[in-house]
């Protein structure tokens, strides 16, 4: 989608080359600090996988290669790489596992005894 392709290069490197980075770095320290549960933990190394995978595209060419344009006919629905694919299907993942995790912990109703 060329976001920020006419910003002069020192920003664009900060914003797409150092704080991609600095992101990775802080995700991963907070998930070495965080109990996960499995599936969680499977999202959010999918999402550490992709980002990084984007990143190191970005500092070694430039530019992030996106090759999968998806659609019926004349309708384009998106396109993307398969690091995108992994960042999504990650966060998909991280959602779904933090929801079911959180229904867990919920307390369950009391049931009053019956009035004689």
């Amino acid at each position: 989608m060329s976001l920020g392709a006419e910003l002069p290069e020192p920003v664009r490197f900060v914003l797409f080359g150092f704080g991609p980075g600095v992101l990775l770095a802080l995700l991963i320290v907070y998930a070495l600090r965080t109990r996960w549960s499995d599936a969680s933990l499977l999202g959010l190394a999918m999402v550490a996988a992709g980002g990084a995978s984007n990143w190191v595209d970005r500092l070694s060419d430039g530019r992030v290669v996106d090759f999968l344009n998806v659609g019926i006919g004349p309708i384009r629905t998106g396109i993307f790489n398969v690091a995108d694919m992994a960042i999504l299907g990650g966060v998909v993942i991280l959602l779904v596992g933090e929801h079911s995790r959180g229904r867990k912990r919920r307390p369950g109703r009391r049931v009053l005894p019956e009035r004689a």
